[in-house]
Order: C-alpha cells, then structure tokens, then sequence
C-alpha cells in the first residue's frame, strides 16, 4: 500500500479512478489495476479493523463481566479511575461504531464497483459477440458471391469449349469430305 492513509469515509467516497475506453466499441470504464489495488487495500483494511473490533469487544466484554470493577466502584479512591476507564470505553466503542459503519460502506463501495465492472464486461463482450457475427455474415456473404462468380464463369467456360469442339467437328468434318 502505497500511501497508509487512515481510513474513512471521506476516503471511500472522494476515491478516483482513472477512466479507461473500451477496446471494442465506446463503452469506458476504469484502470482495473487500480480498482484491484484499492479492492484489495479496502480488503485488508476491513479484516484489520474487524480484527481490532473483535479485540475491543472481548475486552470490553472482559471488564464489564468482571466483578472487580463492581469493588472499585464502591471505594472512593477508584471512583475517578473508573471514571477514565468508562470514557475511554465509550470513546472506543465510538469509535468501534465508526469502524463499523465505515466497513459497511467499504463493502457497498467494493460491491457497486464490482457490479459495475462485470457489468461493463459483459457489455463489451456482448459487443465482441455481436461484431464477430456480424463480419462472419458478412464474410459469407462475399464468400457466396465469390463462389456464384466462378461458378459462372466455369459454365460459360463449359459453353465454350462445348462450342469449340462443335466448331472442330465441323471443320473436321469439312476437311475430311474437302479432302476424301
């Protein structure tokens, strides 16, 4: 990962792609490399902060289950160390939420681009399809023509030599009584 920003929201919905033109036909779309690259940071970015959730969870859970918390609540001396303890668990759990809500829109993010991308391919290659149809209709057909042309060549040939060897006869024939 090139620049470790921190991530958030504003990160998710101010990110840029460079726009690329499709090879085949006008459909555009963008650097897929890219997009893979910023899939895959959003990715390992989701698993850590769902493994820092998970972590603040289980402590948080450890401290409110445990008893002893109930006894320095009771005694007066551990009244304002429990006070700090409770704010820094609100500010995590804040922060936990935030985690939360921003994997939540890291993944609606990743969904809509995927969708997007695999949307554009089938178009192209819908695209693809239909042109490769098209120039094999079209190369048929001149093959058909081509084909019709020398057909009628090779019968007006045929017609040809038929009356060549007509003309033969006959001149054969004239020089054969001429001569016999």
């Amino acid at each position: 990962m090139e620049n470790e920003q921190k991530l958030s929201t504003q990160i998710l919905e101010k990110k840029d792609f460079t726009p690329v033109k499709a090879v085949f036909g006008s459909a555009s779309g963008y650097e897929e490399g890219e997009v893979e690259d910023f899939l895959e940071e959003v990715g390992q970015k989701a698993i850590q902060l769902e493994e820092e959730l998970q972590s603040v969870k289980i402590e948080l859970n450890k401290a409110l289950n445990d008893r002893k918390i109930d006894a320095y609540v009771e005694t007066a001396e551990c009244s304002e160390e429990l006070s700090t303890l409770r704010e820094k668990l609100e500010f995590q759990l804040a922060q936990n939420e935030s985690m939360d809500r921003t994997l939540k829109i890291m993944y609606r993010k990743a969904s809509e681009t995927h969708d997007e991308m695999v949307a554009l391919a089938k178009k192209e290659a819908d695209s693809i399809l239909s042109d490769a149809e098209s120039e094999s209709q079209e190369l048929m057909k001149k093959a058909q023509n081509r084909h019709d042309e020398i057909m009628k060549e090779v019968r007006k040939l045929e017609e040809q030599e038929k009356n060549m060897r007509s003309e033969m006869a006959s001149i054969i024939k004239k020089a054969q009584n001429a001569f016999g």
